[in-house]
């Protein structure tokens, strides 16, 4: 048994995995995009926009989530336990909800709801993947590695 505390998601993302896009949370970019998950048998999906919190408001990647799922439910692909509830994922059909439509309706609605969420500088997107490390010196200096939505 693991004495490590799990700590909250304090990042989300907007990629389109395997001709689907999507949006979801992380802590470490690494996991999700390197050699696991996302990209086992050598694909190499990436992200398109990557987003964290300020410290502390992790509540508020939890409320983009809610918001995400609440703006595009019709669009998202249904769960096969209940068909009344949503994935993340946008089904491939609606291939007019492209990333950099998720990207504008998701920063509108950070910007109206006030949430404490900054994007990461397009150029470092791809060092979160190949560097796990890379999110820490975000975390420890947000304003040198991300813009103000």
């Amino acid at each position: 048994m693991s004495s490590e505390v799990k700590l909250p998601a304090d990042c989300t993302y907007i990629a389109n995995i395997h001709n689907k896009r999507k949006t979801g949370k992380t802590r470490l970019f690494f996991r999700r995009f390197s050699t696991s998950q996302y990209n086992q048998g050598g694909f190499d999906n990436q992200i398109s926009d990557a987003y964290i919190c300020q410290p502390g408001w992790e509540d508020d990647i939890k409320r983009w989530e809610k918001m995400f799922k609440r703006e595009y439910f019709p669009y998202l692909e249904r769960k096969k336990s209940d068909y009344k509830k949503a994935t993340e994922w946008v089904n491939a059909r609606y291939t007019e909800i492209t990333c950099d439509h998720i990207k504008n309706t998701m920063e509108d609605i950070v910007r109206s709801e006030g949430l404490r969420i900054r994007r990461i500088k397009r150029e470092y997107l791809q060092r979160l993947i190949d560097d796990k490390h890379f999110i820490n010196e975000i975390r420890a200096n947000p304003e040198a590695y991300t813009d103000i939505i």
